[in-house]
C-alpha cells in the first residue's frame, strides 16, 4: 500500500470509531433524557397531598420544669385523638466511672394511644436511668 492510501485507510477507521463514538454518546444522552422525563411524569402525576386530614387539638397540657434548682421536671398532655403522655425527672446520686458522685436523672413516664378501628387504649410505662431504659407495654401488641 502506497503513503496515501494507508494514511486514507487509518483515517477512515478513525473516522469510523468516532462516527460510533458519536452515536453512543447520543444514544446515553437520549437514555438519561427519558429517564428524566419519566421522573417527571411520575412526580406530575402523583395525586396532590389531601387537605382534609385532621389536626390534632391538644386538650390538656402541663409543664414544670425545674431542672436549673435540682429539684427535676414533669409534663403531662391529652390530645383529642386520644393519645396521651406524662413524664417526670427527679435526681439522683450515681457514681461515675472515675469513682465520683454525680447528680443525675431518674425519668419515668407513660404514654396512651387508642387503636384507630378499635378504640381500645393502650399505654406504655417507662423508667430510664442508671440502668438503661425500660419499657412495660401491653403484651397483646401486634
Amino acid at each position: 500500500m502506497t503513503g496515501a492510501a494507508e494514511l486514507f485507510t487509518q483515517s477512515s477507521s478513525s473516522l469510523q470509531l468516532y462516527n460510533f463514538s458519536v452515536q453512543e454518546d447520543k444514544i446515553s444522552t437520549m437514555k438519561t433524557t427519558l429517564v428524566l422525563a419519566a421522573l417527571v411524569a411520575v412526580a406530575v402525576a402523583a395525586p396532590p397531598a389531601s387537605h382534609d386530614q385532621h389536626h390534632v387539638v391538644i386538650l390538656k397540657q402541663q409543664l414544670h420544669n425545674n431542672i436549673g434548682t435540682g429539684e427535676g421536671y414533669e409534663f403531662s398532655f391529652e390530645q383529642d385523638d386520644g393519645q396521651k403522655r406524662q413524664e417526670y425527672a427527679e435526681p439522683i446520686q450515681v457514681i461515675a466511672k472515675d469513682g465520683s458522685s454525680q447528680t443525675a436523672y431518674r425519668v419515668r413516664g407513660s404514654y396512651s394511644y387508642q387503636h384507630p378501628d378499635t378504640k381500645q387504649e393502650y399505654t406504655v410505662t417507662y423508667v430510664a436511668d442508671e440502668n438503661g431504659f425500660v419499657a412495660d407495654y401491653p403484651k397483646n401488641l401486634h
